[in-house]
């Protein structure tokens, strides 16, 4: 008697205990990129101002158009892209990837060089002026290339186009998986966002060879990964042409 009663609180507190404190929560932290793409948009001030005083003029001002795998894409002129890539971990791949536009060039009858070469886009390959100062490789690597209004993803679904087109795109295709098959070449990544068209002359152009896979020499030109199931034959870039037919069809035929 004559005691007062203690109010009870949570985990055994008393109302003559200090207040309990929460902990703080703790604060999420922004995952560090990983790949190429992501890493590549956080260093864009880096980049931007040099592919645009190489490639493109002061009056036009790069324009994002879109990222790959292996780098993302700017448009830097009127008929010029620019595909940017990370030094440390593409130039030493780069030589590969020279040597094979230097076969499409030479092991091509002259005669028919003229009219092959509408079928695929050359890429010329520069380096940053800076140098990692560990490793002695270039920050950046620059693949410049035309520029082509569309792909067949984009052409697809946008434009109402007639069954004469559909045939013509896929004979200059055909045409163009025939030259690379011709010198020992197999694509393995085509679909319909590496072919390339100008919807107003209805041209197209093979593009994005980083995952093409020499048969002569058994190597990748830039490795990112091998279908062993069938070998790298010829017979797995028809199978991917079957798949680009149906993705093609795929908006009109809903």
């Amino acid at each position: 008697r004559g005691i007062p009663r203690r109010k009870i609180f949570a985990f055994g507190a008393t109302n003559d205990s200090p207040p309990l404190r929460t902990p703080p929560m703790p604060t999420a932290k922004s995952p560090t990129p990983t790949k190429p793409r992501d890493i590549l948009k956080g260093r864009a001030s880096e980049y931007l101002p040099e592919i645009q005083r190489r490639f493109g003029r002061k009056s036009f001002k790069p324009k994002h158009l879109g990222d790959g795998g292996a780098g993302v894409v700017y448009r830097v002129g009127p008929t010029k892209v620019v595909k940017v890539m990370l030094g440390r971990t593409k130039y030493t791949k780069v030589q590969h990837y020279k040597r094979m536009f230097k076969q499409l060039t030479r092991q091509t009858d002259r005669a028919l060089q003229g009219a092959y070469e509408q079928f695929y886009v050359h890429s010329t390959f520069h380096t940053s002026r800076e140098l990692n100062r560990t490793t002695k490789a270039p920050h950046f690597v620059y693949e410049l290339m035309e520029y082509m209004p569309s792909d067949l993803k984009g052409f697809s679904k946008q434009n109402r186009w007639t069954g004469a087109e559909f045939k013509s795109i896929l004979c200059q295709v055909m045409h163009g998986l025939h030259l690379f098959h011709r010198i020992g070449y197999v694509i393995t990544d085509l679909k319909v966002d590496n072919v390339l068209i100008n919807p107003v002359t209805g041209q197209i152009k093979l593009n994005d060879f980083c995952e093409s896979y020499n048969t002569h020499t058994r190597s990748s030109c830039m490795y990112t990964y091998r279908n062993f199931a069938n070998g790298h034959s010829a017979q797995e870039d028809v199978w991917r042409l079957g798949l680009l037919i149906v993705e093609f069809l795929h908006p009109r035929v809903l």
